[in-house]
């Protein structure tokens, strides 16, 4: 609903803003009367209560807009029958033959309070939510400005409570290839599943971290959301097992046996060095060759057969 009520400019700083009566649907104009009174203008359909803006804040805005600046603000509005709703007003003043008058525009907002209210609901309880997440949670709007993080994701990155509000989230990256690929895969496809980043920590230590990105809205503007999972350890235990896997493999490559490891598949997982010359597969760099031992005819083979009975049984079998 729109009311639009020209009053004069002279009327309208001394009463500020007082009750008037506008036509059916709120469009019809109408002038104020008997301003020393502060009178209701009879003809009209609805009533409309400024009384919350009146005094020295409704003059400051009348007087703004008398004075060439168009004022736009919200408030609470009364109906004639008492009940009220969220309103939008616009005031501008504009000439009329010798006289300068002051025109409001006054708009219904009820609906987009209360979806504005059910929204703030939702966020407040998906806040909740994420502040109790084990995982770190961090949502970046345009630019990586920082918009939300949970206490988790601050503990992983070593920040302080005083250093969010100036905090540039691209000093995370150790390096500009992380960040470019990271970027051009929320570009092309808006999500990023289970990478594996290093980051550096505002402290300076580094941290290995499981992360997950998707495009979101967040308070009404395009974000992403991010979730952090502490990788540091398996990371460990990972590296451990490599350098537990080539200490094994230097100890195996010394004993004078041929000594072979395979899958279910019965496909060759490992063979040490001694396997390799047995099989007249070194090269002369001391390396294997890529070849097999048993070549095309291993399918057809006894020590094909002999594998799938060890398979089976899950027993040993000595073998000549």
């Amino acid at each position: 609903q729109t009311c639009a009520l020209p009053i004069l400019a002279d009327q309208a700083l001394r009463i500020g803003f007082s009750r008037h009566k506008c036509g059916n649907n709120g469009l019809r104009r109408g002038a104020i009367a008997n301003p020393a009174d502060k009178a209701i203008i009879e003809g009209g359909a609805c009533a409309h209560n400024y009384g919350p803006l009146a005094g020295n804040q409704a003059s400051g805005l009348i007087a703004a807009a008398l004075a060439g600046q168009p004022q736009h603000f919200e408030w609470r509005h009364t109906r004639r029958d008492g009940t009220e709703f969220d309103a939008e007003v616009s005031l501008n003043a504009f000439g009329f033959g010798r006289k300068t008058l002051l025109q409001s525009v006054v708009r219904d907002i009820t609906e987009r309070k209360r979806a504005e209210k059910i929204a703030r609901q939702k966020e407040k309880q998906l806040r909740k939510i994420l502040a109790a997440s084990p995982v770190g949670v961090l949502i970046s709007g345009p630019g990586g400005k920082h918009l939300y993080s949970n206490a988790r994701w601050r503990e992983l990155g070593a920040v302080r409570e005083d250093q969010i509000a100036d905090l540039d989230l691209r000093v995370f990256y150790k390096n500009d290839k992380d960040q470019k690929w990271i970027r051009k895969k929320m570009q092309e496809k808006g999500r990023v599943r289970d990478l594996e980043l290093e980051i550096q920590r505002l402290d300076g230590k580094t941290v290995w971290l499981l992360l997950t990105m998707d495009r979101i809205t967040f308070e009404g503007q395009p974000a992403i959301l991010s979730w952090y999972y502490d990788f540091s350890e398996r990371r460990k235990a990972q590296e451990e097992l490599k350098e537990n896997r080539k200490a094994l493999q230097a100890v195996m490559d010394a004993v004078p046996a041929t000594i072979s490891v395979k899958g279910k598949d019965l496909k060759y997982t490992f063979r040490n060095k001694f396997w390799h010359k047995v099989a007249g597969d070194l090269g002369q760099d001391g390396k294997p060759a890529a070849s097999a031992i048993y070549g095309s005819s291993y399918d057809a083979s006894p020590s094909r057969k002999m594998d799938e009975r060890i398979l089976d049984s899950g027993e040993a079998m000595p073998a000549v």
